[in-house]
Formats: C-alpha cells, sequence, structure tokens
C-alpha cells in the first residue's frame, strides 16, 4: 500500500486539515471533503463520497509532500500517471452529471474516451491477484456510450433499486452451504422459503412491511396464530 503505516497516519491528518478549508469555498456543488476518522480506511464509502475522496487524494498527491512520497514508492512515472487517472475520472463523473451535455454526436468520442480510461486505470491498478482486471464491473465501463446514447445522461437513470432488489437474495446466499454446484439452487429455496414465511408473516399481523427482508423475527409460536384463526374460520 502506498499511502500505509505512518505515511498513513499523516495523510489522515493532512486530509482532515484540507477537508475543512474546501469546506469553506463558496461552490456549493463540491462534494464531499471533510471525513472525521480520515480517507486511508474509509472502505464502506457510498458511490457519493467516491469523488471527494479522489478529490482529496489528489489534491495531497499533488502537494510537495504527497508528490514526493509517491514518487519515492512507485516511481515519477507512475506517480505521474496516477495523478492523471484520478483526474480523468473525477472530471468524467462531474461530465456524466450533466443532464443537458449529451449530444449523439459525442458518443464516438465517448468510446474511445472509454477505452483510454480503462487502459489507464489497467496500468496503475496492475491486479494481479484472482482473475486481475477481467472483472464484470471493469467491462461495463464499455457500454457507458451506448447506455448514454439509449438513456441520455447518466443521472437519468439510478441503479439504486437494482441493488435494494439484491438485499434479499444477500441474505438468502447467506443461509448456504456456500458450495458452487448447488449455491444457486439452495440461494432460490430460501428466497422461497423467506416470501412463504414474509407471507403468513402478514397474514398474522406479525410484521407490517410486505418488502422486509429480515424474517427471524417470525417464529413457529407468532405464527401459531395464524393456524388458530384458520382452524377457527374452518370450524
Amino acid at each position: 500500500m502506498v499511502f500505509g503505516g505512518i505515511t498513513g497516519k499523516r495523510v489522515d491528518v493532512i486530509s482532515k486539515i484540507i477537508g475543512k478549508q474546501l469546506q469553506h469555498q463558496s461552490d456549493r456543488d463540491l462534494p464531499r471533503t471533510l471525513f472525521g476518522k480520515g480517507i486511508i480506511n474509509k472502505a464502506k464509502s457510498t458511490a457519493s463520497e467516491q469523488q471527494g475522496l479522489l478529490l482529496l487524494f489528489l489534491i495531497i498527491m499533488c502537494t510537495q509532500y504527497g508528490k514526493a512520497d509517491l514518487e519515492k514508492k512507485i516511481g515519477p512515472m507512475r506517480a505521474a500517471y496516477i495523478i492523471e487517472t484520478i483526474e480523468l475520472f473525477i472530471t468524467f463523473e462531474e461530465f456524466c452529471k450533466d443532464r443537458k451535455g449529451f449530444s449523439s454526436r459525442i458518443i464516438p468520442g465517448f468510446k474511445k474516451l472509454m477505452i483510454d480510461m480503462k487502459q489507464m486505470f489497467r496500468y496503475v491498478v496492475d491486479r494481479q491477484e484472482g482473475k486481475g482486471m477481467n472483472l464484470v464491473k471493469f467491462h461495463l465501463l464499455d457500454h457507458i456510450p451506448q447506455d448514454c446514447l439509449d438513456m441520455g445522461s447518466p443521472v437519468n437513470t439510478s441503479g439504486g433499486p437494482g441493488e435494494a432488489n439484491q438485499k434479499q437474495n444477500k441474505a438468502a446466499g447467506k443461509r448456504t452451504q456456500m458450495n458452487q454446484g448447488s449455491f444457486n439452487i439452495q440461494q432460490s429455496i430460501k428466497v422461497a422459503e423467506s416470501n412463504s414465511i414474509r407471507t403468513a408473516g402478514l397474514h398474522a399481523g406479525v410484521i407490517t412491511n410486505a418488502f422486509a427482508t429480515d424474517t427471524s423475527k417470525i417464529t413457529d409460536h407468532s405464527l401459531s396464530s395464524l393456524n388458530n384463526d384458520k382452524e377457527g374460520v374452518n370450524n
């Protein structure tokens, strides 16, 4: 890790100082840049925080201290590529926020930009573990130009609903044996079981949210009232 150990602690201190200074800017569109616990161990950051984190890293890398430390550890050429790549991704995200800046005429150049961005990112990251850069998320960058041609600016769409729908599948997946050969069928069974329990819980009045993913509070005892009600109706 480039900014690890004592260096990482100093980077956290510098990031807090810069973050406070950036808060006093008059630009209201500036992303969040103040993180009380620092930026080195910010593993659980949201998508809306990524641009602010990159901006802080970029500013630190451009300072005399940050640039010297970066060049010492990875060399001046790769350090320059990292700075250029971060600048490009920050600018690209800001461009994608524009609702009026998209036209079919820019799509060919957009496709060329995606190729350049992927090449720069692959060189900077140089991931050797697992499948390297053969990742779905990395491949999806190729689809952005066509998606913009179909739906316009990226701010017109949201991945939130799709992400939310995965909560149930993730919870069901954790209750499987994690066996690759039987994972899909086991997960499907768990999802079906959760849906059945949720439906029974709604009828019994144990839960009130039809979209609840946590059915752990629904016990056999709490569902017995539903069975008693059915027997009363039948009698």
